[in-house]
């Protein structure tokens, strides 16, 4: 809604400051990895997904992509290692921010 553009700008700021000053709790770090996971081999359920994926990887990295591996790397985040990069990486003041609606 328009109307509340300004603040739900509002909110998504406030979420990521609390996050870079609290970091993720175990409990969300787990949903996270297990997420990402569940939604990577769903995606894997359709062969014009999978055509897509191998063709991509292929052509950006010239190596034929491997499901294990992409697994052992989603293994492989630590939460301490999450944390870090969201504490130094992450910065509001460097925000880019797009709306889009038809009635904006």
């Amino acid at each position: 809604n328009p109307k509340n553009k300004d603040i739900a700008r509002e909110c998504i700021l406030s979420e990521i400051t609390a996050l870079k000053k609290r970091g993720l709790t175990e409990a969300e770090f787990l949903r996270a990895k297990e997420q990402m996971k569940g939604s990577f081999v769903f995606s894997q359920e359709s062969n014009a997904s999978q055509m897509l994926l191998y063709s991509k990887y292929l052509l950006y990295k010239n190596e034929i992509f491997s499901f294990e591996n992409k697994i052992e790397t989603i293994n492989s985040i630590t939460m301490d290692g999450l944390n870090r990069f969201i504490a130094e990486e992450i910065d509001i003041d460097n925000f880019s921010e797009a709306l889009v609606s038809k009635d904006i």
